[in-house]
């Protein structure tokens, strides 16, 4: 049957049945021919006519039948969403955006079902697919590679030069594995390896096969050696072994603290977020807004769909439209909404109230806090470093040699400090100006965002007078630079501690700078769900000061206070939702049994 052109009669019919009997011939026939899923094929809509690929026209026949609910023949653009790339996060994406602009309300509930059951049929195709093209490797495939291609084996036997600072390490690295990716892309003939490079975390790829690299210590730091191998090398001493092994400490740590946080606050923010509900009010004609200033692209798209004020008039922000950059708007949103209760009216939830009428806040918090724990797994599993490339002073380079992040003396010469800091996070001591003498001559050296700890010349200092000066011999190692380990978990554990600290979240007693402040943390943790989430969560935290379990009447000076995550759940106006938090004996305590108001929850208490 796919050997020739083909004609979609089934689809211009919308019959389902026949939908399902050419899905499951055509999947019979690509996992029994494999290597064929990316043939051209002639398929006829109408009287149009394309070629696709077997697998475009797959995966295109299991997301159709969604459409069948239109009133409008459907056509190529309704089947073929995305070129040759089977991505299904672009095809819901794009199906989101069709239900937005084309799916009658009455109908919206049915095409969900049916997108469900779309993507129901989707994986457990996948699951007969991973039988015959799975994330598999055999070392055959390997050291055949190796032998008919030079440049492969020189990769997965590359070492790092180890003077590098970090960040260069770890680009060398990757260049190196972007390498070994093409070499095998590029290789003619069959091996396991182009079946996995696209599938497979290619931090993982990387260690087992190019360079483990540097890795992380307890404390967020990085440790100055590398492994300077790959797994499938083997470990090459004694340090090797050591520096993995407090590796696997770091990540029982992670585990024990962040990764169980992080199910803990999904649990929390869903109690909190629960009784949230979109009122069927357009708008409830707020006169208050928040302040959201559209530093970069990731802002602008966070702010997709949302209702802004300019000129007295209200507008929709266009997440493509590049002239709202570098703009502050006047957003309506969730925090501000005037309606009474849990209600919360379209203008100020914005766009997503079309696609998103039922739980609102928990539609988002999943989305957030499922994220948010993947990404601490990866960290966890991956260990990995990222850190920032060292920016110093050209005069520098006169007096020090760079090793990594050790600044060692080329000659003598004395070194003056007048002002000694200390790190908040580690206790330690640095400093960001000096002076250097040699030979007479003062050369006044002042460092901006650069962190010189102390810790190599420490005991030469009597952190007395109100200038230590200090001889420094030739080759001496003097300072050390403070290079954090900005991992992919850091910007997430900030989330977790500030969501639970009334100290950071009232400390500049702003919201519009509170939602700024989280929004620049998610985006560093590449997380991209909608501003209106951590809106709907800012919602509950923001309490009247004269009553603890209502929320504000007004958002200026001192008419609100910011409650942390526990205690906005102690203090909730529902009775079910403090007892499911499980506090029984703050709530027996506290005698708090007077709360009254309704919760989803009631019926299980």
């Amino acid at each position: 049957m796919f050997e020739k052109d083909i004609s979609l009669k089934c689809v211009e019919k919308k019959n389902h049945e026949e939908v399902e009997n050419i899905k499951f011939n055509l999947l019979e026939y690509i996992v029994d021919n494999i290597d064929s899923r990316n043939r051209k094929i002639k398929v006829k809509l109408f009287k149009e006519t394309k070629e696709v690929s077997l697998n475009q026209l797959l995966v295109g026949l299991i997301f159709i039948e969604s459409k069948f609910i239109l009133e409008r023949n459907l056509n190529f653009d309704d089947i073929l969403i995305i070129p040759e790339k089977i991505d299904p996060n672009i095809y819901i994406k794009a199906y989101v955006d069709f239900l937005i602009v084309e799916t009658p309300k009455e109908k919206i509930k049915e095409l969900k079902k049916s997108i469900a059951k779309s993507l129901e049929c989707l994986a457990s195709f996948m699951f007969l697919f991973n039988e015959v093209k799975g994330n598999t490797i055999n070392i055959y495939d390997l050291i055949t590679l190796m032998n008919k291609n030079k440049k492969v084996r020189d990769i997965v036997n590359f070492s790092i030069n180890e003077k590098l600072q970090f960040a260069d390490m770890e680009e060398s690295v990757k260049k190196k594995c972007d390498e070994l990716v093409n070499l095998i892309l590029n290789e003619k003939g069959k091996n396991c390896f182009k079946d996995i490079v696209n599938t497979v975390s290619i931090r993982q790829f990387q260690q087992m096969f190019v360079n483990i690299s540097l890795k992380p210590d307890l404390y967020g730091k990085i440790y100055p050696t590398p492994i300077n191998t790959n797994f499938m090398r083997g470990m090459r001493n004694e340090r090797d072994y050591f520096i993995n092994a407090m590796g696997a400490r770091k990540s029982l740590i992670t585990n024990a603290t962040y990764v169980r946080n992080s199910g803990y606050l999904s649990r929390k923010l869903s109690l909190l977020v629960l009784n949230q509900k979109l009122a069927e009010v357009e708008d409830c004609e707020s006169d208050d807004y928040i302040y959201v200033y559209v530093e970069n692209k990731d802002i602008l798209k966070k702010m997709k769909g949302r209702n802004y004020l300019e000129d007295k008039v209200m507008k929709v922000v266009d997440h493509k439209d590049t002239t709202l950059l570098g703009k502050k708007l006047k957003i309506r949103s969730p925090i501000t909404c005037k309606l009474g209760g849990n209600e919360i009216c379209h203008t100020c939830y914005g766009a997503l109230h079309k696609v998103n009428e039922f739980h609102i806040g928990l539609t988002g918090v999943f989305a957030l806090t499922n994220k948010m724990t993947q990404d601490l797994l990866s960290t966890k599993h991956l260990l990995q470093v990222n850190a920032a490339k060292i920016s110093i002073p050209e005069v520098i380079y006169e007096f020090f040699e760079l090793d990594k992040d050790v600044l060692i003396a080329k000659s003598a010469f004395s070194i003056t400090i007048d002002s000694i800091l200390e790190n908040d996070e580690n206790g330690l001591i640095y400093i960001e100006e000096f002076i250097i003498t040699k030979d007479g001559i003062d050369t006044h050296i002042k460092l901006d965002n650069v962190e010189l700890m102390l810790d190599l010349i420490e005991d030469k200092l009597t952190l007395k007078a109100a200038e230590e000066i200090i001889n420094i011999e030739p080759e001496q190692e003097v300072f050390r630079i403070n290079i954090e380990n900005s991992e992919l978990s850091t910007p997430l554990k900030k989330i977790i501690k500030k969501l639970e600290s009334e100290e950071k979240l009232n400390e500049n007693k702003s919201i519009s700078l509170l939602l700024m402040e989280f929004l620049d943390l998610l985006n560093k943790s590449n997380i991209n769900t909608p501003s209106v989430t951590m809106e709907l969560i800012l919602r509950e935290l923001i309490r009247n000061p004269n009553d603890i379990q209502e929320r504000p009447t007004s958002f200026t000076g001192d008419d609100y206070v910011i409650l942390k995550l526990t205690n906005a759940l102690l203090y909730n106006k529902s009775l079910a939702i403090t007892l499911a938090f499980e506090r029984i004996k703050y709530v027996i305590e506290n005698n708090i049994f007077f709360k009254e108001a309704d919760s989803v929850i009631d019926g299980l208490f």
